[in-house]
């Protein structure tokens, strides 16, 4: 299934966090990636960021720097069971130069092989969310 930037249906995912009371920031800290022909990412769900312990991340930003000419594409996955190793994918998204994607850490996603010839530049970052005032220590 193809996602264009501006369907609804990339935003499959809705996270219920009750703990969380409000965004606070972005992570103070940017991570620059850069992929080189024939690289990708393996299946994976990203961790969450610990700015304190009344400040974690929730989502991972990934601003795109470049496109991809027909690869490079990020994929969420799913198990088609919880011990499963057969993903099945559930959206690709292109890598649009100027793009911003948002999604939870807990979204299996992978990236394509770059083809020869090819980087893919982007720029990963987190959200920040508060602590509500009922929980007082991160786990």
């Amino acid at each position: 299934m193809e996602c264009s930037w501006t369907n609804p249906e990339t935003s499959f995912y809705t996270l219920q966090l009750s703990f969380i009371s409000k965004f606070h920031f972005p992570n103070p800290f940017n991570t620059y990636i850069t992929l080189e022909s024939k690289q990708w990412f393996p299946p994976h769900m990203d961790a969450s960021f610990v700015d304190s312990e009344k400040k974690i991340s929730h989502y991972t930003v990934l601003f795109y720097l470049n496109d991809c000419e027909g690869n490079g594409e990020l994929s969420f996955m799913e198990r088609s069971h919880p011990y499963s190793e057969e993903l099945t994918t559930l959206c690709n998204i292109k890598p649009i130069t100027g793009s911003v994607l948002i999604f939870p850490h807990q979204t299996l996603h992978t990236s394509s092989e770059l083809k020869a010839k090819q980087n893919k530049f982007l720029i990963r970052n987190d959200l920040l969310y508060s602590l509500s005032h009922t929980e007082t220590k991160l786990q």
